[in-house]
């Protein structure tokens, strides 16, 4: 529609123009026609409805002016403008009673001219001096009506002085000022205030990378009233893009992935991210939102110190956000900062950021390969660029009941960022309830035989495994401390081929530290890791791939396969997932492949009309012109509901009791969730992504696999839907797989089990927590605090989680809070210890209250579900700037 409306337009202009010359030319011809006075008149008309366009864009709309002058747009209209000033002189002629009196009289020095009236003869006759000079300064040719030598002198000198300045340096400066002003613009120099943009009508992106189109369509997209999902936090009229990049060729780059309307919106600034001049001058305060993106990382030229250099814009913008909002009551921006690497992204994970960044932003970090590992294993979903929905089976298929012998199998091939961010998601999120079954065995050697054939198995196959293998269990070090693994290379190793041969099993070391944590020594961690060395073409991988596929060992038959194809170069990706062995595409639930540039060719292949079942499990994902920041529900809105159930959880309540019936409700909910550290964020963003994992374990019908899509559907239209998951949740075994999947979190956050002698600290401080004096002291502050008034249930979440700081000196007194203090000293030590990271069964004998978080937090879904699904959050604005 909109490209019609342009090409209309400029037919439009086109036209006019032609009639323009036509009327003038016909007008020579035929002096006194009616029908030309007509014309000339409404000419008149248009020529000032596009005068004054073009003076309101210049005015009101420069950014608009500016894309104009820029694609010789202006052209076009300049041109116009040209042929039709002439008709609205004559248009504003045509409405005076007398309009000869405007020009010149020809007979004026004649001896006929009596019929002038007196008082119009004597002012031609005797001009006053200002006008003469003006007539002779704009028009070089009227020396011959001087009557005197020196007159003629003046006349000459006056008529140079106009034909240099406003023949000659007038139209020079004007067509300078044009065509720098374009240059200017082109290589993104030009630079605009707050007015331009109009406040709060704007956000910008820093960085110029492979995501910034996609983070734009979401920024220009429309916010609907009381929408949750929304992507952006306001209505943006304009995009403010910084980049150090070539302005010109980032705009190219845009418009190849963005409409030309789109393109219109984006100003892009070429200037240095760490530049605190340049941070000035994007007026940050103004805006909606902030993107940090950084540029472009790919091999050719890209930024090895990307997150280094991000994290110096932060700083320098929260910096500059201090000194605008110094002593005034302000809004904090959010501010969304991508980190290229693992290694740099996952510090959030355990760490948090500095006050001066906290006080000032919204400080959110992602990482692009995790939003797709998020998308493909979580939402089960995403989009062709068309818009087509993508569908990904999940890790575990239908589900997995917890009296089942199956298995997830994920094999990861390449160990690409993208493939180490498959292999971390999968780690955060395949736990399942038939391993916390096989937990509550009795007898050791069976419950042992049964973890064992149920344990998740993540395999990495790279041709650079051992490398990349010691990188990875460097990085995750406690991690590896406690999960069984091993590393073998395909091609030299022939008895590894064997799924089941030599693994090695750290709890069953001679120096294990940790076999107190578990019933009988045995391993509790429910996944273990193997990496293979070798390429995907060779013989021995390619045997070791017909293994894993081999329906007649009992330990394939059991097993859930799925094949993530992560090499980086698109080609070598696609040859991947089409040579593999045969067996592996019989046995394979999908095949997924990351198509960085394009999902076409994996779509082709699927959609081939040669019906051939290998191509039908190919699914494409990472691609660059997909989604970048999680579903916000996901994000932002059910983390903060389940951080809720977790206070009221640790305050005696259920997760019945989450409320959002009004906006104060909400805004204590928001406010608790503010006081939160960043991997605590984190923490509970990972407690989400387990959600439907956990429904698909326990739902009875296995007629359709249960997705976050089908999940909305079902909560929409079975009124009974939430009601069936009630009971189904408050299950044993789920609160089992909810602990074990904490234990694998915790340790991929750096954190470390207590050794035997702390283990035995906590357990007889355990001993002594006494919950009437704890109680005691409750009820005491409450009184204090409220002036006697109120009572500790009566206090708000965050009043209450806000109690032991400010009675720090009694509640120290308390045996919970030196159990606290003591947990506390060991979590924030060198050692980062955390008390919990053991067998469920242990948690009696060091913290008795924990298991009631795991259970708690179960309980609290079909609530959770309720409130973001069901009722729309109850049409409260969800907004988190502040």
């Amino acid at each position: 529609m909109k490209k019609i409306k342009s090409k209309l337009i400029t037919a439009l202009d086109w036209l006019i123009i032609a009639t323009s010359i036509i009327t003038m030319i016909f007008t020579f011809i035929f002096q006194n026609c009616c029908i030309l006075k007509r014309i000339g008149i409404g000419l008149g008309v248009i020529g000032l409805i596009y005068i004054f366009f073009i003076l309101c864009i210049f005015v009101l709309k420069r950014i608009k002016f500016d894309w104009y002058l820029a694609r010789d747009n202006f052209l076009r209209k300049s041109v116009l403008v040209v042929f039709v000033v002439p008709f609205v002189l004559y248009a504003m002629m045509c409405w005076k009673k007398s309009p000869k009196e405007m020009l010149f009289q020809d007979t004026l020095y004649e001896c006929s001219d009596n019929h002038l009236e007196c008082e119009y003869k004597k002012q031609q006759e005797n001009p006053t001096l200002l006008w003469t000079i003006f007539y002779h300064y704009i028009d070089p040719g009227n020396q011959h009506m001087t009557t005197t030598k020196p007159g003629r002198n003046w006349a000459a000198t006056i008529a140079v002085f106009g034909y240099i300045l406003l023949n000659g340096l007038l139209v020079a400066v004007l067509i300078g000022w044009f065509d720098r002003r374009r240059d200017q613009w082109t290589k993104g120099k030009v630079r605009y205030n707050k007015r331009t943009f109009g406040l709060n009508r704007y956000a910008v992106v820093i960085g110029s990378n492979e995501v910034a189109s996609s983070v734009i369509k979401n920024l220009l997209s429309n916010r609907m009233n009381n929408e949750i999902n929304f992507k952006c936090e306001g209505d943006n009229k304009y995009i403010i893009l910084q980049t150090c990049r070539d302005a010109d060729a980032a705009r190219e780059e845009l418009a190849s992935r963005l409409t030309e309307e789109e393109l219109k919106k984006v100003v892009i600034y070429k200037a240095l991210r760490d530049s605190e001049e340049e941070i000035e001058k994007l007026n940050l305060k103004y805006a909606t939102e902030i993107y940090v993106l950084g540029e472009s990382t790919l091999l050719d030229g890209g930024e090895t110190y990307h997150d280094a250099l991000n994290m110096k814009c932060v700083n320098l913008i929260a910096e500059c956000l201090k000194d605008k909002n110094e002593n005034k009551k302000f809004k904090r921006k959010v501010c969304k900062v991508m980190f290229e690497y693992q290694t740099t992204y996952s510090i959030f994970q355990f760490s948090d950021v500095s006050e001066k960044i906290k006080t000032n932003l919204v400080f959110i970090p992602f990482n692009r390969y995790e939003s797709w590992a998020r998308k493909v294993m979580v939402e089960s979903s995403s989009n062709y660029s068309d818009g087509s929905l993508i569908t990904y089976t999940p890790l575990d298929g239908k589900g997995i009941k917890a009296d089942s012998d199956e298995h997830v199998h994920f094999v990861i091939v390449g160990m690409s960022k993208m493939g180490v961010a498959m292999g971390v998601q999968a780690l955060l999120q395949c736990h399942y309830l038939n391993y916390s079954a096989a937990e509550s065995v009795v007898n050791d050697r069976e419950r042992e035989d049964l973890k064992n054939k149920r344990r998740t198995r993540i395999t990495f196959i790279d041709t650079n495994a051992d490398k990349e293998k010691d990188f990875f269990m460097g990085r995750y070090s406690n991690l590896f401390s406690l999960t069984r693994h091993r590393y073998f290379d395909a091609n030299q190793d022939k008895l590894y081929l064997n799924p089941e041969y030599k693994w090695e099993d750290p709890m069953q070391s001679a120096h294990c530290k940790w076999r107190h944590l578990s019933r009988g020594g045995q391993n509790f961690i429910d996944v273990e890791i193997e990496f293979v060395k070798g390429e995907l073409e060779s013989k021995g991988v390619r045997q070791y791939l017909r293994n894993i596929s081999d329906e007649n060992k009992d330990y394939v038959k059991e097993s859930k396969l799925t094949v993530a194809i992560c090499l980086t170069q698109t080609h070598q990706a696609i040859a991947a997932s089409l040579y593999m062995p045969l067996e592996i595409y019989k046995k394979a639930q999908e095949i997924w492949v990351y198509q960085r540039e394009s999902s076409d060719l994996v779509r082709n292949l699927i959609d081939t009309g040669i019906k051939d079942r290998r191509y039908k499990k190919l699914r494409p994902f990472g691609m660059l012109y997909g989604e970048y920041m999680s579903d916000r529900k996901h994000e932002y809105l059910m983390p903060m509901l389940v951080n809720e159930a977790y206070n009221i959880g640790v305050n005696g309540g259920t997760g019945s009791d989450i409320d959002l019936s009004n906006k104060e409700t909400y805004k204590q909910i928001r406010d608790t969730w503010k006081v939160l550290s960043i991997d605590k964020m984190f923490s509970n963003r990972y407690f989400v992504d387990s959600i439907y994992l956990k429904i698909r374990s326990v739902m009875t019908d296995n007629s359709q696999c249960i997705t976050y899509t089908n999940i909305i559907v079902l909560l929409r239209n079975d009124i009974d839907f939430i009601n069936k998951l009630k009971p189904l949740l408050r299950n044993d075994n789920l609160a089992i797989s909810e602990h074990n999947r904490w234990n694998v979190q915790q340790l991929l956050f750096g954190y470390s089990p207590c050794d035997e002698s702390v283990d035995k600290e906590f357990e007889k401080l355990n001993k002594k927590l006494d919950r009437d004096e704890r109680n005691e002291w409750r009820e005491k502050y409450a009184s204090e605090y409220s002036g006697g008034t109120k009572k500790w249930e009566q206090l708000t979440l965050l009043e209450q989680l806000k109690a032991k700081e400010k009675d720090k000196e009694r509640y120290s007194k308390t045996t919970y809070g030196k159990y606290d203090s003591k947990k506390k000293e060991y979590k924030e030590g060198l050692d980062r210890i955390h008390p919990n990271i053991c067998e469920y069964e242990h948690l009696n004998k060091v913290d008795s209250g924990a298991k009631s978080y795991d259970e708690t937090l179960n309980s609290a879904i079909p609530r959770i579900l309720h409130l973001v699904e069901k009722h729309n959050a109850h049409n409260v604005d969800i907004d988190r700037n502040c």
